[in-house]
């Protein structure tokens, strides 16, 4: 099964007027990212997922991406963020960059996770990269649609709608993800 055609089969719901993918692997990404983050980061992450498909889904080359993939890889890219997480983490290792760590937490929940045959090492390297790259802007963006729309959820929610490449977010969404209160939708 290709990215594209499962991206247009996926089943879907409205998250804050939003659609995205509603698999039992979004939920299970999501309850798994709330387990190992603080109210700030969980809403952090929610946000960057609602921003990420606003824009991404107005930008010409990130409109056919794999949703579920970013989807996941906007859930998951901060899992390797030290704070939340308790001391000595087995999700935290002591000689890499946070980014990294979220990244193979990505890559092993969804090898745990993940439907057999429906992730090749393609998609799990699309979402190790969205991951790990999210914080590198001279990288990121020269990287395939899965990546660039993950990144551009994550930096709208820090930088606001007047930075995001082609000017598709406007002030009434951003106003719209960052005024809810993720933490009690879950």
């Amino acid at each position: 099964m290709s990215s594209i055609e499962s991206s247009s089969e996926l089943p879907v719901r409205l998250l804050c007027g939003v659609t995205i993918p509603d698999t039992a692997l979004v939920s299970a990404a999501l309850d798994s990212a709330k387990s190992v983050s603080t109210d700030y980061t969980h809403n952090h992450i929610v946000r960057s997922l609602l921003l990420g498909f606003i824009i991404a889904d107005k930008l010409p080359h990130t409109q056919s991406r794999d949703r579920e993939a970013h989807a996941i890889a906007a859930i998951l890219h901060d899992t390797g963020f030290p704070i939340g997480h308790p001391p000595h983490s087995a999700v935290l290792s002591s000689d890499k960059r946070f980014e990294v760590d979220g990244a193979n937490c990505a890559r092993d929940f969804l090898k745990k996770h993940g439907k057999l045959g429906e992730w090749d090492k393609h998609r799990l390297q699309l979402v190790w990269d969205a991951i790990a790259l999210h914080t590198i802007g001279t990288i990121v963006f020269e990287k395939e649609p899965e990546v660039q729309a993950t990144a551009c959820g994550i930096w709208a929610d820090f930088q606001g709608p007047d930075r995001v490449p082609g000017g598709v977010l406007t002030w009434e969404e951003y106003n719209a993800c960052v005024r809810v209160r993720i933490n009690d939708m879950f």
